[in-house]
């Protein structure tokens, strides 16, 4: 009897560490990647490349502008492109129009891309993040391995203004080639970073669709 209930403690206790590992990932090397706060301020100090100062640098670099404010779990951004559907069969070289829609967003706020490109931290407005949207479309072939590269897209539009009614939209004027295509969002705080959210276990900020 006292076999059988230590090997039921056994699996319990496996039971639990298996559930606590699947949720609390660990990554690998933490320890390499551990830093006080200082190491982590001066780290453009000790990089190799150049520090940021506002400008889109196609070479990378290295920007020190803090995250800024987070929202707390009851203002997380999520996404939904709610036009075209998903699957949308669109023609070819017509105009179409895409139209989105993101909780808790504020919107209409973006600095100077051209001089102010990641030089803010991410702020909020009563709790809800202050920013701007994006919609971006890449062609896809036939190999549903072959990833598209980030560096070619069709078409690409910044949601700069407030929303109507909640809803950010743009018109596709000269429509797209026949093809198969993927429709997504770029949700960014106001300096254009990605926001930022503060737990990791969550829903997705953006949203995509495939069209043809």
């Amino acid at each position: 009897m006292g076999i059988k209930i230590n090997l039921f403690l056994i699996l319990i206790i496996a039971l639990i560490s298996f559930l606590e590992s699947s949720t609390h990932a660990v990554p690998l090397n933490i320890e390499k990647r551990q830093n006080d706060n200082k190491e982590n301020n001066d780290i453009c100090k000790k990089s190799n490349l150049d520090e940021g100062d506002g400008t889109q640098n196609r070479d990378g670099y290295c920007v020190e502008t803090v995250l800024g404010e987070v929202p707390d779990v009851d203002n997380m951004i999520s996404t939904l492109i709610i036009e075209p559907e998903d699957g949308s069969t669109i023609p070819a070289n017509e105009k179409f129009r895409i139209e989105t829609i993101s909780e808790n967003l504020i919107t209409g706020f973006f600095t100077d891309p051209i001089k102010e490109y990641y030089v803010r931290p991410q702020e909020l407005d009563d709790g809800k993040i202050i920013g701007h949207s994006h919609i971006t479309i890449q062609k896809l072939n036939n190999d549903k391995r072959n990833v598209p590269n980030p560096e070619n897209f069709a078409f690409f539009k910044g949601l700069d203004e407030p929303a109507q009614d909640g809803v950010l939209g743009v018109n596709v004027d000269e429509g797209l080639p026949a093809g198969n295509y993927r429709i997504c969002t770029i949700v960014s705080s106001f300096s254009h970073q990605p926001v930022i959210m503060p737990v990791a276990q969550r829903g997705t900020c953006d949203d995509c669709i495939r069209i043809k």
